[in-house]
């Protein structure tokens, strides 16, 4: 007989690809949901939460799901962390705010500074402001910068400018709709921690391809394991504390002067990592399905 679900996963990827964490959850004697977000409606209620879920209706209590492993994009679930996190005080592995200041690329910088961390220089330059903007960003950096949409995710709204001209374009073209932020350009090795709790589980360098500049894995021509120093390991964990996040991946650049750090995704992709590290001896599933335990056992404690 299957066991009620403490613990639910909430994913755009398919179910299939959670068999590994599903069979290291119920190793150790705990029951599991795989939602597809998808295939599923959410709606909150007085007095229980109600997932409909293939077309078929179940009505929980607040405290059916003790944990929530969150791996949906900001833009389509903003109001599902808010819910879960503040309405419900159901514990979510990356809670509400975490999301917020990751998914914000503005605000994670400002979070982090005061923190001994390095970053890029970053301008804002909104829908109101180009000329200020543009102003403030050539006083302190050089062409060529990065110019990113402020909500930018998996490399995409992202450029690399090499004159005002270049980014005006870019500018005029979205309109009032969008907000960015010009940022130093920096040379050196693009690096990608996945972080989960306080772990690191893996690291590597990605490769960059001759023709693209960004380093996300649609674009770059592979990878290879990095090796992280010890001051680096701390320098990571503390970023994913002052952005509230236990679950992420985070982009850095390495430079003879150390690491810079350029963002932090909640949604880090994963799957396609998986199937690339699995050689190296490393499941990233099962290392969720474990961590998943670890903590359930924590909010049962208290």
């Amino acid at each position: 007989m299957k066991k009620p679900a403490e613990i639910a996963i909430l994913t755009t990827d398919k179910k299939s690809l959670f068999k590994d964490t599903i069979g290291e959850i119920e190793r150790q004697g705990y029951g599991v949901d795989i939602l597809e977000w998808e295939k599923i409606t959410i709606s909150i209620k007085e007095d229980s939460l109600q997932i409909i879920s293939n077309f078929q209706a179940r009505t929980s209590n607040f405290d059916q799901y003790k944990l929530m492993l969150n791996h949906v994009p900001i833009d389509i679930c903003s109001q599902f962390y808010f819910a879960f996190d503040k309405l419900l005080n159901i514990k979510i592995l990356n809670n509400w705010e975490g999301v917020l200041h990751s998914a914000n690329k503005l605000k994670s910088s400002i979070k982090i500074q005061g923190h001994g961390i390095r970053q890029p220089k970053t301008v804002l330059l909104n829908n109101s402001n180009f000329e200020i903007g543009i102003a403030e960003a050539e006083a302190i950096m050089h062409y060529p910068m990065v110019m990113k949409e402020i909500n930018s995710d998996n490399g995409e709204k992202v450029w690399l400018v090499e004159d005002c001209r270049s980014a005006w374009v870019i500018w005029n073209e979205a309109g009032t709709k969008d907000i960015f932020i010009l940022q130093e350009y920096i040379k050196g090795e693009n690096l990608r921690v996945v972080l989960l709790g306080n772990r690191i589980i893996y690291s590597v360098k990605n490769l960059l391809s001759l023709s693209d500049f960004r380093a996300n894995s649609k674009f770059n021509i592979g990878t290879k394991p990095y090796p992280l120093t010890g001051t680096e390991q701390r320098q990571i964990v503390k970023i994913s504390k002052c952005l509230g996040i236990h679950f992420a991946g985070l982009d850095f650049i390495k430079t003879r002067n150390g690491l810079y750090f350029i963002e932090a995704n909640v949604k880090p992709g994963i799957s396609v990592d998986n199937d690339k590290l699995k050689p190296l001896g490393i499941n990233i599933f099962k290392e969720i399905g474990t961590y998943l335990i670890e903590e359930l056992k924590k909010v049962k404690q208290n």
